[in-house]
């Protein structure tokens, strides 16, 4: 057993060193430069070694306080504001929060955890390769795992809920109690799953799929928070009681497992792969995208363009996606409509009681906050990353195929014409975001006809902007494999850049609009430019169908 285990270390081990070096052939300017002779340097296996201990360590101290504080400390604290607020309602205000609440929440949220699924059977891509490609017993890889994670789950909880509890001044008895219910109710379930797979048969799932679990954290959810609203907990002695019955009832359910025979072990294991594996591949994103895709284009015969080349194909890709590349423009818009409406008969509602501070402020933020446009443009209006994604997924993954299509002029010429269509569909939410700042500028008393221009202009550059980034990092990382599915660190990476610097002029508090309006145009331009340049000399080699 101990072999067993020490093999499935070494197995995860090689994977991380393996990944680590995969990482750095990937780095730009050095990756290409590094042998392949990198996998069998051991510096590598130490630093995989030095990974793996870090991720154990991790997963089994750093983890339960993670969880310690995301759903027992901070909820208790949540409940302690509510119940000295004077504001809320009695009833709130009579929530007690001390002994009984704690073993509530680890009661409930760690039962809830157990249900979902058991760690013995449950499928993972280390177990497996223990099994099918290293041709090791399957009982003894899954008893070897289980009894290791058990021994990390004892170990986290001894250490942390104890201290917790002492910090909190809750009676730690239960606490020490806690750390072995943890793992007896695990082996409960362990148990009756196995019972009821031997009276259904191979049909009977041992652990849930991803709508009974999301069912399952839903009700969890409102058993451990919601009756603490309506001060119903389950009496700390009673929470005791219970988790001393899960240990005692752990005792037979251990005999019970042992009962498994090794090759009931590797058809139980191999049939919740099997169906696992049949899940993702029927929830997988590119699946998903490519059906619902399907279901937006029209098989219009008619639909025709007297357009030639390139704009004849984009003209028809168009025409033919315009449920795909309207519907969500059109709903933000028609969101967006109704905001500034509401914007609008709050101003001329201040106006009417003479709420000239208010008034001030509105106009203040309206005049000298437009650069927070950035990031709700980023966030939440601009729809540049789905048509990319549409253009993939309907048109470049067959036509990247050809020659003719990765030609640097063809990409060129092609982009430049999408990068008019992107700036199209979304100007309409930015032009109803326009219209709306305009128009409440008017209201708020602003006079300066050129405040209306400059805010206008502001906003459409804004949206012009990300239409025009989003395409440029689609040619030139194209994040989609062949499946459709995402799959590129790098296309992440960008974004992510991109989302803290819109993040950062966040943080700005005042940039008048007469100046933050040609810093804009500027910045189009200059990124229109550079990024044509970039997409001319990178696309031709960036621009194709991953693996």
């Amino acid at each position: 057993m101990l072999t067993t285990l020490l093999r499935t270390i070494a197995i995860r081990t090689t994977k991380m060193k393996n990944s680590f070096i995969f990482a750095l052939k990937k780095l730009p300017l050095i990756g290409k430069k590094l042998p392949d002779s990198l996998y069998g340097i051991s510096a590598f296996r130490i630093i995989g070694y030095i990974c793996g201990a870090i991720m154990e360590i991790g997963n089994a101290f750093i983890g339960k306080i993670f969880y310690l504080a995301l759903a027992i400390i901070t909820p208790m604290m949540m409940f302690l504001g509510l119940s000295t607020e004077p504001d809320v309602p009695e009833l709130i205000r009579n929530i007690v929060v001390g002994d009984d609440l704690f073993y509530h929440l680890l009661f409930v949220t760690t039962f809830a955890a157990a249900l979902l699924g058991d760690d013995i059977f449950n499928p993972s891509e280390i177990k497996s390769e223990g099994i099918s490609m290293f041709n090791m017993d399957a009982r003894e890889v899954l008893v070897s795992d289980a009894i290791y994670k058990f021994i990390k789950l004892i170990a986290g909880y001894l250490i942390f809920v104890p201290l917790t509890a002492f910090l909190l001044k809750i009676p730690m008895a239960g606490a020490f109690l806690f750390a072995f219910f943890s793992v007896a109710s695990k082996l409960v379930r362990t148990a009756i799953a196995v019972f009821l797979y031997r009276k259904k048969g191979p049909s009977f799932r041992i652990t849930f799929g991803p709508k009974a679990t999301t069912a399952l954290c839903f009700v969890a959810f409102i058993a451990a928070y919601l009756p603490p609203v309506f001060n119903l907990t389950i009496p700390y002695q009673v929470t005791w009681v219970l988790m001393g019955a899960f240990i005692i009832a752990a005792i037979p359910a251990f005999f019970y497992i042992r009962t498994i025979t090794r090759s009931e072990y590797k058809v139980i294991y191999s049939n919740e792969v099997a169906q696992s594996e049949a899940l993702k591949t029927k929830n997988s994103s590119g699946t998903i995208i490519q059906e619902s895709s399907k279901k937006f284009i029209s098989e219009d015969k008619a639909i025709s363009s007297n357009k030639k080349g390139f704009e004849y194909l984009n003209d028809l890709f168009v025409k033919r996606h315009r449920k795909i590349l309207w519907n969500s423009t059109l709903k933000t818009s028609g969101m967006l409509l109704v905001a500034f409406i509401a914007l609008c008969i709050v101003i001329l509602k201040l106006r009417t009681e003479g709420d000239t501070n208010t008034l001030n402020e509105i106009q203040s933020a309206l005049m000298n906050k437009v650069h927070y446009a950035l990031f709700v443009f980023y966030l939440f209006l601009n729809n540049g990353a789905k048509i990319a994604q549409a253009m993939f997924v309907n048109c470049d993954s067959s036509l990247l195929t050809y020659s003719f299509y990765k030609r640097p002029s063809s990409i060129l010429n092609l982009f430049l014409i999408r990068a008019k269509t992107m700036i199209k569909i979304n100007s309409l939410p930015a032009f109803v975001a326009a219209a709306g700042i305009s128009v409440a500028d008017m209201l708020t008393g602003v006079n300066d006809p050129l405040v209306y221009i400059y805010s206008f202009v502001t906003i459409l550059a804004i949206s012009a902007f990300f239409s025009i980034h989003y395409l440029a990092v689609y040619y030139l990382l194209q994040p989609y494999n062949e499946h459709s599915e995402m799959k590129s660190g790098k296309f992440m990476v960008v974004n992510m850049v991109v989302y803290m610097v819109c993040l950062a002029l966040f943080q700005v508090e005042y940039i008048p609009v007469k100046i933050f309006a040609p810093i804009a145009l500027v910045i189009l331009a200059v990124y229109m430019t550079v990024a044509s340049i970039l997409v001319y000399k990178f696309a031709p080699k960036t621009f194709k169908i991953h693996n």
